[in-house]
């Protein structure tokens, strides 16, 4: 199996993401996982939580599953931009059903406080 032409942006996009961020964040791909196992469609580009946060699992293309409670950002990479392939358009679909078909365990509100 040959890797898709969308690895040559994607990966390197990536470890840019990463050498830009402190070691506590973990930058990767994959699909996101609620407490219930609703799951995410395949996200190119997921930042989460690397220490309190664990990765639920990794399949043996590299593609990760992570809590949504670990996550802070996750968006796409395109290698090229084609207006009317609605790129823009199908991401925030991707948003909006990430937002209301997966759940996040409320947090407290002290969580943000300083110690």
């Amino acid at each position: 199996m040959l890797p898709a032409a969308g690895n040559e942006v994607e990966i390197p996009t990536r470890d840019l993401r990463r050498s830009n961020l402190p070691s506590q964040y973990h930058v990767g791909h994959g699909h996101i996982v609620d407490a219930a196992l609703n799951v995410s469609s395949q996200l190119d580009l997921v930042i989460a939580d690397g220490g309190v946060s664990p990765i639920l699992y990794k399949a043996k293309d590299g593609s990760e599953f992570f809590p949504y409670e670990g996550v802070y950002a996750f968006g796409e990479i395109k290698a090229t931009y084609y207006k009317n392939e609605k790129p823009i358009h199908g991401f925030v679909e991707t948003i909006s059903t990430i937002q209301n078909g997966l759940h996040r365990a409320r947090l407290p509100m002290t969580i943000l406080r300083a110690p």
